[in-house]
């Protein structure tokens, strides 16, 4: 693991902590360039979470793609966001009413 912080030009004080989790779960892995693709880039997002009277709860913090430099047909083919529209929320209402549930 501390090869691939190394790789990434990061250390454990830097947000290289922020990967441990992910790296031992397995949510992501470390490959090779493919030829003739460019990297996108990324950032680390900080985050405090504090408690209701102001103390601190914990530090959070995530690396989160530039998704802007992306280009549609180029660097991915599909998107996939999950949305709910007002009328699929307003027939499942209307469905639990008439059910009494």
């Amino acid at each position: 693991m501390l090869d691939c912080l190394d790789a990434l030009g990061l250390s454990l004080e830097s947000g290289g902590s922020c990967l441990l989790p992910s790296w031992t779960n397995g949510t992501w892995e470390l490959v090779p360039r493919p030829k003739g693709k460019k990297i996108i880039g990324s950032k680390w997002v900080f985050k405090v979470k504090t408690n209701a009277d102001g103390s601190v709860e914990r530090y959070k913090g995530r690396l989160v793609a530039k998704g802007y430099n992306q280009r549609p047909g180029f660097d991915y083919l599909e998107i996939f966001a999950p949305t709910v529209r007002m009328p699929t929320i307003q027939v499942v209402l209307a469905m639990a009413a008439i059910e009494d549930l």
